[in-house]
């Protein structure tokens, strides 16, 4: 994902996601275990960003 703020579209009560930036230093982790939609920025210095039951992140302002 490139830098910015995207939403969980559909996520499951399983959902859970890290962002890591330079040398795999984590940025920000989060979950949804009540299944509902999550909101998260990236910031630029993200290098790797994973999720794990929360299907498509979409930019905010999109529909979906």
């Amino acid at each position: 994902l490139r830098p910015g703020v995207y939403r969980s579209a559909s996520p499951t009560p399983d959902c859970s996601w890290k962002i890591e930036g330079a040398g795999g230093k984590e940025l920000a982790s989060g979950a949804s275990d009540t299944g509902k939609s999550r909101k998260i920025t990236i910031p630029d210095s993200a290098v790797t960003f994973t999720s794990t039951g929360c299907y498509a992140w979409l930019p905010e302002g999109a529909a979906g």
